[in-house]
């Protein structure tokens, strides 16, 4: 017995708002991830620079470090980095096109995507980052033949893929299994755990007890990390 085409179409529909909001939070916490890795790292430095006591005392500060920089070198070269940033992302978009064997409605679908992503379309730095990350993603997915991710990718912007809902449903279904498992990998790192453990201190603690074990700090006590970890929090907090 055939499945009614109106059961198709609400199946479809229902499997693509599910696709769409894990894109979106999957790019939000790739975004979000950037900024955890490089807290965690400044954390863990501080971290070990309070427990490591120097042998010298530190050298002074060198002036030239806190030299200024004029509002027009800045200017300047932040309109120098964004055509730069320009002409890499369009040769990024023709490499992608080029190495792809991937049919033609997908290589359609993604010059609709790297249109809507350009970086020349926004001026928040924020959305830019974010529609470059988008970009790389299609991207990637393109030149991988991974058309599930591109028509994944294609929802989160609200883009039609224009393939039959009997096409699009196992493509989705694929997708939606994979993307969980990548928001699964991702939750799991240290450096996310780190930053969203912010204020959690018994957690912070065993992270860098175990991180720092494996440097060669031994004999560290809770009491002792938890301190140097508030600190660190209350001055990131100022």
């Amino acid at each position: 017995m055939q499945i009614p085409s109106r059961v198709v179409r609400r199946k479809a529909r229902l499997l693509e708002t599910e696709l769409r909001m894990l894109e979106r939070y999957r790019i939000d916490i790739s975004l979000l991830l950037d900024e955890y890795k490089q807290e965690y790292a400044q954390d863990m430095q501080y971290i070990e620079s309070q427990l490591i006591k120097p042998a010298i005392e530190d050298p002074p500060p060198d002036d030239n470090l806190g030299s200024e920089v004029s509002f027009d070198t800045l200017d300047n070269t932040t309109g120098q980095s964004t055509n730069n940033e320009s002409q890499e992302r369009n040769k990024e978009q023709n490499v992608a096109e080029e190495a792809s064997s991937a049919p033609e409605w997908a290589k359609k679908l993604f010059k609709k995507i790297a249109m809507l992503t350009h970086p020349d379309r926004v001026k928040d730095e924020q959305q830019r980052k974010k529609l470059a990350k988008i970009f790389l993603d299609a991207s990637e997915a393109l030149k991988a033949d991974e058309l599930e991710k591109l028509i994944g990718i294609a929802l989160e912007l609200n883009i039609d893929s224009d393939l039959a809902n009997e096409q699009r449903i196992p493509i989705l279904t694929k997708r939606i299994v994979t993307i969980k498992d990548e928001i699964a990998q991702i939750e799991s790192l240290p450096e996310w755990i780190w930053g969203e453990a912010f204020g959690l201190f018994d957690v912070r603690v065993k992270i860098a007890l175990s991180i720092l074990s494996k440097r060669g700090f031994n004999d560290l006590t809770n009491a002792e990390l938890s301190s140097i970890i508030k600190k660190r929090e209350k001055e990131r907090e100022e």
